[in-house]
């Protein structure tokens, strides 16, 4: 039998699993999948792990991120909903203009995700080789996005 969330039969896999916090972004007017907030060209691939494209070391920044505490999660959430994490666009009008074009059509979700393989720990949070959406929250107003994006991915979805 194979486990969705980490792409190999249950009775093949030795790592444990971390349980972190993110935010996904989620674009309109095309196959709603989930993005990275940062890094909008990632697409988290529905039904398999997300696995980070180069080696886990301590000292660089690659693997998929995740926060310790759900708290930071959710604080990002609220931050992604007021551009906070993307104040850099805001000394360039041109930049700031795509962007903003770009995100009037994002929606914005959180939750917990499965992290596994090697893992870098960090004072508040992770960096991860493979990953997979557990639970995902979205506002009561996105409702059916919310059951769209659960019955992609497999995972719980909690209308807040």
């Amino acid at each position: 039998m194979v486990d969705p969330v980490h792409d190999v039969p249950k009775e093949e896999r030795t790592d444990p699993v971390v349980v972190g916090w993110r935010v996904w972004a989620i674009l309109l007017g095309e196959e709603r999948l989930l993005r990275s907030v940062m890094v909008r060209d990632v697409q988290w691939p529905v039904g398999k792990r997300l696995e980070s494209s180069m080696p886990i070391v301590s000292w660089n920044l690659r693997g998929v991120h995740a926060w310790k505490e759900m708290a930071q999660g959710l604080a990002y959430f609220r931050d992604c909903n007021f551009l906070h994490s993307r104040i850099r666009y805001f000394n360039n009008p041109k930049l700031l203009a795509a962007y903003a074009q770009k995100t009037s059509a994002t929606v914005y979700c959180w939750g917990s995700v499965s992290l596994w393989g090697e893992i870098v720990h960090h004072k508040e949070g992770y960096r991860a080789q493979f990953a997979y959406p557990r639970v995902l929250h979205f506002d009561r107003l996105q409702s059916s996005m919310a059951r769209e994006i659960a019955n992609k991915y497999g995972c719980e979805v909690i209308i807040d």
